[in-house]
């Protein structure tokens, strides 16, 4: 059993922040809800939540916001907030091309890749030049196997934008995909050679290169840049953190993680991001302490229970660890590693009955899971068949 881990960024989605005209701003404070993308995402929605109470807004300005409270939701790893604030703009302003592709972007996030094509292929159907739904729709199509569907997106994304740190780092990704790695590291030298100007959509991306080149140290460097332009951008120190422990410098790693805290009380991603660290250490009071806090921002959660079972688990507290994963299997009945875990749980109690059931569950919600998988790739080449 391994602590189940989330990323705390996407990895060349784009999204950013709508800047309001002028003759839209009337008397009301714009400043933070339509700011640069290195704001505090803490900020933008306590201020884009203040805008929405305003009941002289427009549909057309209303839209805006919840697009904006849609982006610092989706850079929190808050996809499920994400979603809702995008489709509330989407119903304001259904021609308008950007909630779809923040919608988008928030269901990749959520895995749900398929719905996250749907909604880029909309965004581009309302607007052919948007840059920023080719290059996310690269990415879906990637984790659906599509390689020419992701290539093409890439291509078609850099050639609206030849001077995109991102646009280089997806035809990477479709390169690495089909493990030309030859190519990918020239497309991310490409990416490496244009100067950022901007810390979330510059040296973030920047990072990721280095840190996929196996550079670490150089990306800390661009990190660091990120920092002295936003001191105060919480995800900066949580990327920071991920970087660290990957050179393993796991007390450091805490210390930003620490700092993304301070800056942003409910950055659920960076308590999240923190627990695991210290789970790593074998410290599972804290990591328990940081999945527990964790909870009491959002207690549906089921990554963060079975986080906190297992850390339970580790430290033989298996009735606590039981009392998890039977949440986790109330969120998601089908969860067929849950009854596993928990059947180790009752099992190390001596419970056998118990354990058995638990395990017999997982076993017959795996058979059903390949049987599904098993009906669903003969019904998709059903007629690819040679002809005799």
């Amino acid at each position: 059993m391994a602590i189940a881990m989330r990323a705390t960024f996407a990895a060349v989605s784009i999204v950013a922040l709508l800047q309001f005209s002028a003759s839209a701003q009337g008397n009301l404070d714009w400043k933070s809800c339509s700011s640069d993308d290195d704001t505090s995402e803490a900020r933008v929605i306590a201020d884009c939540t203040e805008l929405l109470k305003n009941e002289n807004l427009s549909d057309d300005d209303r839209a805006k916001v919840y697009l904006n409270r849609a982006e610092a939701d989706w850079r929190q790893t808050e996809y499920d907030a994400a979603i809702y604030d995008a489709t509330r703009s989407i119903v304001l302003k259904r021609n308008f091309s950007d909630p779809y592709n923040q919608r988008g972007a928030a269901y990749e996030g959520k895995g749900d890749y398929k719905s996250a094509i749907a909604d880029e292929t909309r965004a581009i159907e309302l607007d052919p030049n948007s840059f920023k739904a080719y290059l996310n729709r690269s990415g879906a199509r990637l984790h659906e196997q599509d390689w020419a569907g992701a290539m093409a997106d890439a291509n078609k994304a850099l050639e609206i934008d030849p001077r995109s740190i991102p646009g280089h780092l997806a035809v990477a990704d479709a390169f690495g995909f089909k493990h030309d790695l030859a190519s990918a590291f020239a497309e991310m030298d490409k990416a490496l050679a244009i100067v950022p100007t901007q810390g979330f959509q510059g040296y973030r991306l920047q990072a990721l290169a280095l840190e996929r080149k196996g550079d670490y140290r150089r990306a800390i460097d661009a990190v660091n840049r990120w920092i002295e332009l936003s001191p105060d951008c919480a995800q900066a120190y949580d990327w920071r953190a991920r970087v660290d422990e990957i050179i393993g410098n796991a007390d450091r790693a805490i210390e930003d993680l620490n700092k993304a805290v301070e800056i942003e009380p409910n950055f659920r991603g960076a308590i999240i991001h923190r627990g695991g660290v210290y789970s790593r250490k074998q410290a599972f009071d804290q990591a328990i302490a940081n999945y527990s806090l964790a909870l009491e921002i959002r207690p549906d959660d089921p990554l963060v229970y079975r986080n906190r079972g297992l850390n339970y688990f580790y430290k033989n507290d298996f009735d606590h660890a039981i009392a998890d994963f039977t949440k986790l299997i109330e969120l998601n009945p089908k969860d067929a590693e849950a009854y596993r875990e928990r059947s180790a749980a009752h099992a190390r109690k001596r419970e056998n009955e118990a354990a058995l059931a638990d395990y017999n569950q997982a076993v017959e919600i795996t058979r059903q899971v390949v049987e599904e998988d098993k009906k669903a790739f003969l019904s998709a080449h059903v007629n690819d068949q040679r002809p005799r």
